[in-house]
């Protein structure tokens, strides 16, 4: 009996001092691979929270332009590109009264490809913030076609920028946000990537391949 109470004792020193080493079994309602932090309260969004950003849903069909376009807005200090859309057939590229949205969800745009689409929006509330987009996300192309080869797009006004034209890699292909192109004249790259013409105001004229690519002509 004192044999088996020593052995009990000598347990429990071992076991607050550390020397017993402690394992943990996994079950199926734990699993000792995944450490959950902390829940800060804070941050944890009310359910429907989300969704008050956004005024309706609707289903469209859009008629999008081959020739991206310039993003300004007050917040962003480099201007992105951006897909020019309309509810209506686009007739002799009129330009002027398309609307203009960073991104439609599973959609890929190219230089030159015009398209058809069916699409869902969420209409964003532009009391819930003046800078917001609304939320187009594909559900059908209905028609797509790249604008022929040798289209030119001129682009006026463009101020030179830190990360406005960016090198892929070690190759010759650049980019003008997320859309590749290249320099006819590869010293116009390097003259658009130059710090020191940071603040320069300068014209582009881009032409494209009719396979989706471009190049910039020239810059003047």
């Amino acid at each position: 009996m004192k044999t088996k109470s020593f052995v009990i004792f000598t347990l429990i020193l071992m076991a607050s001092s550390g020397c017993v080493e402690t394992r943990l079994t996994a079950t199926p309602d734990h699993n000792v691979d995944e450490v959950m932090p902390p829940v800060n309260e804070d941050e944890v969004i009310p359910p429907g929270e989300e969704e008050e950003k956004y005024t309706e849903t609707t289903l469209e069909r859009i008629y999008v332009s081959g020739r991206p376009d310039r993003l300004f807005y007050p917040l962003i200090i480099n201007p992105r590109w951006c897909i020019e859309y309309d509810f209506s057939p686009i007739v002799d590229g009129n330009f002027d009264t398309l609307r203009c949205n960073p991104s439609i969800i599973g959609y890929q745009h190219q230089w030159g490809l015009t398209s058809t689409l069916d699409v869902s929006i969420k209409r964003f509330d532009p009391n819930h913030h003046a800078d917001a987009f609304d939320e187009l996300t594909l559900i059908e192309i209905v028609e797509s076609r790249f604008e022929p080869k040798g289209t030119a797009y001129i682009y006026e006004n463009i101020e030179i920028q830190d990360g406005f034209l960016r090198k892929a890699d070690d190759s010759h292909v650049y980019y003008l946000s997320n859309y590749p192109i290249t320099c006819r004249n590869r010293i116009d790259c390097l003259y658009l990537t130059d710090k020191s013409n940071f603040g320069a105001i300068v014209n582009l004229e881009i032409v494209i391949d009719g396979q989706g690519g471009a190049e910039i002509a020239r810059w003047y």
